[in-house]
């Protein structure tokens, strides 16, 4: 059986009426990277940043969000809104 390199491919059987082509170097699927989300009282910088990593879906997900400040009218509301949204994870992670 000879084999030669062309590229990233190695062709085999060429003393046959068959070659096949197969790949040098398969692709290793990396594994997903973890994915942490600092949040506080925006939701929709919230919103918006958890439906790009849903269509991502990493395997590992974090979420850091602080708590309201007492002396600001309508952050604990904006705070529980962007918390809410951060517990929309529909996949396994």
């Amino acid at each position: 059986m000879l084999g030669v390199f062309v590229g990233s491919t190695v062709l085999s059987g060429l003393e046959s009426d068959e070659v096949s082509a197969e790949p040098l170097f398969r692709p290793v699927e990396a594994p997903s990277p973890a994915v942490l989300i600092v949040a506080f009282n925006r939701p929709e910088t919230a919103r918006r940043v958890f439906a790009a990593v849903r269509e991502a879906r990493p395997a590992r997900l974090f979420f850091a969000c602080d708590a309201p400040r007492p002396d600001r009218p309508g952050e604990a509301e904006r705070v529980a809104e962007v918390r809410d949204i951060l517990r929309g994870v529909d996949w396994p992670c």
